[in-house]
């Protein structure tokens, strides 16, 4: 894997994006962001990264494979152009960051009609010595029907705005995010002891019909103390 080291806020000019971020959960901290990248941005990374498309794999007990019944998508790294690095800097700034914290390399899912991954966590578990400690899930592109992400053990909330964000009529426990372009899920993965959020499981669920572009965004910790 690649890894990166945001600048500082000082080395590096990018253009204002006026994102709005809404606690979703605080156990686990789960946080929405709509409008995280610009409409600009989004076409950007996908016109850029058109032709470095590749069928993904699952990664797992030591493996790494294509397998088609666990996860049907194509994966591409993105130039860490201009772009991409405004966008690691804005997701740096929306997590409290600490010293020795790093980026994975910026990752773009694309996922056609019946594109999905089955539910995972990204923690690698505890027996690594580093780990993903946030995710943060954009959508690029979401011209499609289907393709939510779905958190099996979060729970819908009572307040009904959240209606345009998650799929209030889903007869599935948990929770569905929709696709919404140019928006955003932060959550953190494991806990301050270095244990995995149960609750941090997670599906792209398949997609009906069209296309969803998404954008991973992993922030990984400093070394566990072993």
């Amino acid at each position: 894997m690649i890894f990166i080291e945001p600048e500082t806020e000082t080395s590096l000019q990018c253009p204002f994006q006026p994102f709005q971020s809404y606690i979703f959960s605080e156990t686990p901290p789960v946080v929405y962001v709509a409008s995280f990248v610009s409409d600009e941005e989004a076409q950007h990374l996908i016109q850029n990264s058109q032709q470095m498309f590749t069928p993904a794999y699952v990664y797992g007990s030591g493996n790494t494979q294509i397998d088609t019944t666990s996860r049907k998508s194509h994966t591409a790294i993105p130039e860490r152009d201009h772009v991409v690095r405004c966008i690691e800097q804005r997701a740096r700034v929306n997590q409290h960051w600490e010293p020795g914290m790093t980026v994975e390399a910026l990752s773009m899912q694309r996922y056609q009609e019946n594109g999905f991954f089955r539910h995972h966590y990204d923690s690698f578990g505890e027996g690594f010595k580093k780990d993903r400690k946030s995710t943060l899930n954009v959508f690029l592109h979401a011209n499609c029907t289907g393709g939510g992400t779905h958190f099996p053990y979060l729970r819908i909330p009572e307040d009904k705005r959240w209606c345009q964000y998650i799929d209030c009529e889903s007869d599935q426990e948990g929770v569905t995010f929709k696709p919404i372009a140019g928006n955003a899920l932060f959550w953190e993965n494991i806990q301050a002891d270095g244990t995995v959020w149960p609750e941090t499981l997670h599906a792209g669920m398949p997609v009906l019909s069209g296309t969803k572009i998404g954008l991973n965004i992993w922030t990984w910790t400093k070394d566990r103390v072993m």
